[in-house]
């Protein structure tokens, strides 16, 4: 085939998906901290103050735990896709605690809570249409997504 087409090369499908593995697992350990630091420096820049920061990043830690329980339980398999879309879905869930965090450490009341309910539903109707794709990759972006901002979400 090579001599037939000049310039080209036969590829393994295994040796290129290894690669692929690789690269993307390596990238993970640099990405997902990442992002977690780039949440509490943001969220802490907020507040300036530690006690709030902290709980207003308990929703994230809450989806991740259950997004973690949930795919164990159902021993679906934590993959590239839905650790990119855990990371995505981070910006979201933490939107969640700093609304509700400062509402409530301000005593405000000014509909933060149905802000951030619509926000919830918009967000996870959008992810939930995933769940209903044929393709693995997609279908584990809705599972991660959802799971993780459902239970991220909590209205107080």
């Amino acid at each position: 085939m090579t001599k037939k087409y000049p310039g080209t090369f036969i590829v393994s499908g295994t040796a290129l998906s290894s690669s692929i593995s690789a690269f993307t697992k390596k990238e993970m350990y640099v990405l997902v901290p990442l992002a977690v630091v780039f949440n509490v420096v943001l969220v802490w820049l907020f507040f300036r103050n530690w006690l709030e920061t902290l709980i207003a990043l308990v929703p994230l830690l809450t989806g991740v735990i259950w997004l973690l329980g949930i795919m164990s339980v159902f021993t679906m398999p934590l993959n590239i896709v839905s650790i990119v879309a855990v990371i995505i879905a981070s910006g979201v869930i933490v939107d969640y605690g700093v609304g509700i965090t400062y509402e409530c450490s301000r005593n405000l009341h000014f509909g933060t809570l149905m802000a951030i309910t619509l926000s919830a539903a918009s967000n996870v109707i959008g992810a939930g249409a995933l769940l209903f794709a044929k393709h693995p990759a997609l279908f584990s972006t809705g599972v991660a997504m959802v799971i993780s901002m459902v239970a991220g979400f909590s209205p107080r």
